[in-house]
């Protein structure tokens, strides 16, 4: 099933598995990041770079070997994250430069122009879907 059909089914958007995870972890986290706007920020941000980190992963196997599971996150909910997460990537990312803490950790890439080829294609991905939802509403 393609994901913007997943995305219209009720209970995925209703009971995503990543707010229970998000909210079972929170206890655990409260001493390290006491607030909880922040805490969620950095949660959507883990969410984010897994999601990002798939997409580079399916780059580089052909159509059929491409794992069609997709790392759906409840920043879809919160599109302010996703802008502030990507403003942190940019700022980083359009530098040119490959010894950057998103590059060197080759989560999605392996050069600066590979990350950001990446990130581009999946903020086309993730904002259709948005798009979808609020369409289904």
């Amino acid at each position: 099933m393609p994901a913007v059909q997943i995305l219209s089914l009720p209970n995925f958007l209703n009971n995503p598995i990543s707010h229970h995870i998000h909210d079972k972890l929170r206890p655990y986290a409260k001493h390290i990041i006491p607030s909880d706007d922040r805490y969620t920020l950095m949660f959507d941000k883990f969410e984010i770079l897994m999601s990002l980190s798939l997409a580079y992963k399916n780059s580089q196997l052909s159509e059929a070997e491409r794992d069609q599971a997709w790392i759906f996150g409840g920043f879809r909910y919160r599109t302010d994250n996703i802008k502030h997460v990507m403003e942190e990537m940019d700022k980083s990312l359009w530098t040119e430069q490959d010894a950057l803490p998103f590059v060197e950790s080759g989560i999605f890439g392996e050069t600066a122009a590979e990350c950001r080829k990446i990130r581009t294609e999946w903020q086309f991905w993730i904002e259709a879907l948005i798009k979808t939802r609020q369409e289904d509403e």
